[in-house]
């Protein structure tokens, strides 16, 4: 029994490490994370008052808010909807059919057909909504690794640059401006602080 709780707890670390995230950066830890207490109630009240002109496609979203996420991960990428995306810990593999060899066994004469593989270079973030106007910018995706988890980022912009942001877990399925700032006013968001 103790050598299965050993390999159990090695398979665990074995994960973790595959699927761990540790490509943060300080590159932009002056712009100030909102607690959920206290920062969410200006995106509510900018939810409720403006539009946000909304798109699941990843091309419409600034250059500075990529660049400030990928400030906080070097490896922040997200594919469009319909693109494939790599939802878990392991490699997204293709047989390449030009390396294709058929061997004959030479003591049983079975033909034994060998390949090798490549593995596609996925973006491990889904996009499911983006929205901005003149003040603010939101963001949801889905992210892949151990479970799949939808994250929600909440930017306030002024004059297009990045003045505070806020990052949670939606718990649950959301896609619009409306079930954001439902979520927002029931309080069902969770406060994600260290991995994006």
């Amino acid at each position: 029994m103790p050598m299965q709780k050993n390999i159990i707890i090695i398979l665990i670390s074995t994960i973790m490490v595959a699927c761990g995230n540790d490509n943060s950066s300080n590159a932009n830890k002056n712009i100030p994370n909102l607690d959920l207490l206290t920062g969410l109630s200006w995106y509510e009240r900018v939810l409720e008052t403006n539009n946000l002109i909304n798109t699941n496609t990843k091309n419409p979203i600034p250059e500075n808010l990529t660049h400030y996420l990928q400030s906080i991960d070097s490896n922040f990428r997200l594919a469009s909807d319909g693109e494939i995306w790599r939802s878990g810990c392991t490699p997204i593999l293709i047989v390449d059919t030009n390396n294709t060899v058929a061997r004959r066994d030479e003591k049983t004469g079975k033909i034994w057909l060998t390949s090798s593989y490549i593995e596609v270079d996925a973006p491990t973030r889904k996009l499911v909504y983006f929205g901005q106007n003149e003040k603010m910018a939101a963001l949801i995706y889905m992210s892949g690794g151990i479970g799949v988890m939808q994250h929600l980022f909440l930017f306030k912009l002024k004059k297009g640059k990045i003045v505070e942001y806020w990052h949670g877990n939606t718990n649950g399925d959301i896609s619009t401006q409306k079930e954001i700032l439902k979520k927002i006013k029931n309080k069902e968001l969770e406060e994600i602080s260290s991995y994006i």
